[in-house]
């Protein structure tokens, strides 16, 4: 399940959204806001005590008296499926590989984008290319510091430098771990312009949305849908891997070989795998284990999540698309 969001600007007499979701007389909008700033609160925090949140609030000052609603999305009623879209790697790099970056990707759409994790080391990354500012949407796959470690900062920077607030989508599994265990301590205690001392849920930077069940999707406009699976990474933790659309995998951090099949039961089109080169123990995938793999399957996958050393391992000979390089824009 995914809670809807709406952003918009203060209309000024009869106003229509840029998308053109919605036609709204400015008056009635803020008669139908005002109702929605009562209302809503009650359900969250119904919402929020049967879901046992622990906290998290969604609504209450979500709907600016005045401001007009613009497109709302959910796993329901996403945008139209994209013709194509690109997966740009910011970095390919494992844990322990800074000189790579972090395994951390863009998918781009038409108009819309999406952070796949939100490693230490990609909030730089994304300075550099100017993407930061305009960043709307992240997702998160696990909680290790190569994937949520740069999270506390882009939180702090769109608060109090962008003031917006970014979409953030996570399992409600990933929950405890995200917020009680990595985010709380940088993020929940301030204070205000007088120096009075204030406590913030996540919700105060980012409009949460807590993805639930086995396998939930989720869709924005102009970008494929976003299927979560659970995986193995490391023995009793939470871990994701996803679907892109019907037709691609992406691994994430995981032990397990990728599947043959995509979601509409046909053979994948791409497949992005983490792979550990070698060691006697992984919470990867090894080099060794994929290259068992059919032919064919590997014909489709590319390799990413790697160490140095990797350039003394020729990919391709082994039948695989190869290793991904860092800054790499692939279209889909």
């Amino acid at each position: 399940m995914v809670l809807p969001c709406f952003t918009g600007d203060p209309p000024q007499g009869r106003h229509r959204d840029p998308q053109g979701v919605f036609g709204v007389d400015a008056e009635a909008c803020h008669s139908f806001l005002s109702f929605l700033e009562v209302i809503l609160p009650i359900r969250a925090k119904k919402w929020a005590k049967d879901r046992d949140l622990r906290g998290l609030e969604y609504i209450p000052s979500y709907f600016p008296v005045g401001e007009t609603p613009f497109r709302c999305y959910n796993e329901e009623k996403g945008g139209d499926v994209p013709d194509h879209f690109d997966l740009v790697f910011l970095g390919v790099g494992n844990g322990f590989c800074p000189e790579l970056g972090n395994n951390n990707v863009l998918l781009q759409g038409k108009d819309n984008s999406l952070l796949i994790d939100c490693g230490c080391l990609t909030p730089l990354r994304l300075i550099e290319r100017g993407d930061l500012r305009e960043m709307e949407h992240i997702l998160i796959t696990h909680v290790h510091s190569d994937h949520v470690g740069g999270l506390e900062l882009v939180a702090l920077l769109n608060r109090y430098s962008f003031r917006k607030r970014p979409h953030l989508y996570l399992h409600e599994d990933l929950w405890d771990e995200l917020w009680e265990k990595s985010l709380r301590g940088g993020l929940e205690k301030s204070q205000d312009g007088n120096g009075q001392p204030t406590v913030s849920p996540l919700s105060d930077y980012f409009e949460v949305h807590l993805l639930e069940g086995e396998k939930p999707s989720f869709s924005i406009p102009g970008l494929p849908s976003i299927t979560l699976v659970p995986t193995v990474h490391v023995k009793g933790k939470p871990a994701f891997s996803l679907f892109l659309g019907d037709s691609v995998f992406y691994s994430s951090d995981s032990q397990l070989l990728p599947p043959t099949l995509g979601l509409d039961q046909e053979p994948l089109s791409a497949i992005f795998q983490d792979c550990q080169l070698g060691g006697p123990v992984s919470v990867h995938t090894t080099l060794e284990r994929l290259s068992e793999l059919p032919l064919e399957q590997k014909k489709s996958i590319y390799l990413m999540h790697y160490c140095l050393g990797y350039e003394s391992v020729d990919a391709k000979s082994l039948g695989f698309r190869g290793f991904v390089p860092r800054g790499k824009k692939i279209s889909l």
